[in-house]
């Protein structure tokens, strides 16, 4: 086990405990038993992929557990109250803005927004197409499966399984994949609040005149319901 995957487990108990929860009644979230449920934040068992969208559906920040950020709750309520499909819609507001940014500056924040940016675009590719995210992921990287899965530390033929998706990622292979490219858990589990808290990320790196201009993109968008909007930015604000 990483200790980069150890630090998930940390924050996931730490998760447990700021909910005040057992590890009994944790486990009902997953749907195993307490004994099962405990060898999971000692290391000795992965969650699955429906064990892991079964927590996003929970009051758990994933979000947080995978990444490590806590982002500033200022648009976190008004970010929530869109499906994901929305949510999609602004994050390739955002990818917009920050690929413009990049374009005409030279700024070290632009630059270092890149990595998750192509990846972020990457994703968007993959869902309109329906071809897997790891096969776009080793696209943008130009490398072969076995490299792939050989970063992966997993066999080649797994790896093949994962990209035509015949299986799917558990918890330490989405910590893998965020650690060594950048790919946000919550693209890979659909978590529409662990998408609205990567927006946020993404936006207080970039600053105010950024969020200005999205939400500016926002209100002509979504033009039906101004009123919604300006009561989230009075909320924000």
């Amino acid at each position: 086990m990483s200790g980069v995957y150890n630090n998930v487990l940390k924050r996931l108990t730490e998760e447990r405990h700021r909910l005040a929860l057992s590890q009994r009644e944790m486990g009902r979230y997953v749907r195993m038993n307490q004994s099962s449920y405990s060898k999971v934040e000692l290391g000795n068992r992965r969650l699955n992929y429906y064990e892991l969208k079964r927590l996003c559906e929970s009051d758990v920040d994933m979000f947080y557990v995978f990444t490590g950020k806590r982002c500033d709750s200022k648009y976190i309520k008004l970010l929530e109250m869109y499906s994901y499909e929305e949510l999609s819609c602004i994050l390739n507001m955002v990818l917009a803005l920050t690929e413009l940014r990049r374009i005409g500056t030279e700024k070290d924040i632009w630059k270092n927004l890149l990595p998750g940016v192509e990846c972020l675009e990457m994703w968007d590719l993959g869902r309109k197409s329906g071809r897997s995210l790891f096969y776009y992921v080793r696209q943008l990287y130009g490398i072969s499966q076995k490299e792939m899965s050989e970063v992966l530390g997993m066999d080649v033929k797994k790896f093949r399984d994962l990209e035509n998706g015949r299986c799917l990622p558990d918890s330490e292979l989405l910590c893998r994949m965020y650690e060594l490219f950048d790919v946000s858990p919550a693209i890979f589990l659909r978590d529409r609040r662990g998408l609205a808290e990567e927006i946020c990320c993404l936006l207080e790196i970039a600053g105010r005149e950024e969020e200005e201009m999205l939400w500016d993109l926002c209100r002509l968008w979504k033009a039906e319901s101004p009123v919604f909007l300006d009561e989230g930015r009075e909320e924000a604000e």
